[in-house]
């Protein structure tokens, strides 16, 4: 069974290899790209939350100040 010299190469190129893997998880650009887009939604999930959370903390304590200085201002009053 001859075989084409450049049959041989191909077959033994890895960039060649990497390209025609199209397997779930596998090396080709196209999955690659797939792979981290998906990675990037799951990232940015927890990423939105601890902001979220940041900004209910930033509220919470702008909040507790003017209760602070509401209550100072009236106990100077007093």
């Amino acid at each position: 069974m001859p075989i084409e010299e450049e049959t041989v190469k191909e077959a033994l190129d890895p960039g060649v290899f990497v390209r025609v893997r199209r397997v779930t998880g596998g090396p080709a650009p196209e999955e690659v790209r797939r792979m981290l887009a998906a990675r990037g939604q799951v990232q940015a999930s927890p990423r939105a939350w601890v902001e979220e959370r940041r900004a209910a903390l930033q509220r919470a304590e702008a909040e507790l100040d003017r209760a602070c200085r509401e209550l100072a201002a009236d106990g100077a009053g007093a």
